[in-house]
């Protein structure tokens, strides 16, 4: 079958990955048969553009078009290096939000995407084995300073559910007045992101950029998915996806540990997707 009108856009975490952080064999097979009949694969994730080159790097050989990185601050080509989308905060909102706040943030880790450094406030044994391979660009700090870089997001990481929601809630009544997104990308993590950096605006550039004849289908499974399913023709995700995203997306689909891109191309060939 000719693909030359699609392109898919899926999620890292919780969709194309499975639980052990890989790819499913069957959903490399189906990427590949994808792209070799024409059709354009690339991925749309929260995590920065460093966990690709470090962690996962066999993602530039999955992919055949820019990555949004960082829930839509950056739009960049992971195998030219050019970058198309690079959205900052600023230096006034950083203070007000981080330093300002601080005693709120006494459990929690503080995670600055910077574009030289990863800035980490109060790190634990389980963030020193996150950044375990990223330890050339990590910096770790015991309080909140807010470095001389340019800050592509926030990240404030609390496994307790009662924590996060009132930091979540304080971060939203300091930020009321502010242009920026504000998201969970995980239960315990929220994250504060430049005005305008979410996954569906960086890939509705990406989208402009290749074409808007093509059909776009978007894959996720968490609430940082919702606005690239919102611009998606064909919004699809896993059947581990949370209810919000469940809820919106028109096709659920199999587990993220079965191979989800595979069930989407069969789809695709099998013509039960309606646009």
């Amino acid at each position: 079958m000719n693909f030359n009108n699609y392109l898919i856009v899926s999620d890292l975490d919780g969709t194309l990955f499975n639980r052990r952080q890989t790819v499913p064999e069957r959903s490399v097979r189906a990427i590949e048969y994808f792209k070799s009949n024409g059709g354009i694969f690339t991925v749309a994730t929260g995590r920065d553009i460093r966990f690709i080159d470090k962690r996962f790097p066999f993602i530039k050989t999955l992919v055949n078009a820019p990555i949004v990185t960082s829930n839509g601050s950056q739009l960049s080509d992971v195998n030219s290096g050019m970058i198309y989308v690079d959205l900052f905060h600023s230096k006034e909102l950083l203070n007000r939000v981080l330093v300002d706040l601080e005693p709120i943030y006494e459990d929690a880790t503080i995670e600055l995407y910077g574009k030289d450094k990863i800035y980490v406030v109060h790190p634990n044994e389980y963030i020193y084995r996150r950044f375990s391979l990223l330890s050339d660009y990590v910096v770790y700090l015991d309080s909140v300073v807010i470095p001389d870089d340019d800050i592509l997001r926030v990240a404030i990481i609390d496994h307790n559910a009662e924590r996060i929601g009132s930091i979540s809630r304080a971060v939203g009544k300091a930020t009321a007045n502010d242009d920026v997104e504000l998201v969970f990308s995980e239960s315990f993590i929220y994250e504060i992101l430049p005005h305008g950096a979410t996954k569906g605006n960086a890939v509705n550039e990406l989208r402009s950029i290749l074409g808007r004849d093509k059909i776009l289908i978007c894959a996720g499974d968490w609430n940082n998915d919702l606005s690239q399913l919102a611009i998606a023709d064909i919004p699809v995700c896993p059947s581990n996806a949370n209810e919000s995203v469940r809820s919106f997306c028109k096709y659920t689909l199999c587990d993220c540990d079965e191979g989800i891109i595979a069930d989407i191309v069969q789809s695709i060939e099998n013509g039960l997707f309606d646009i």
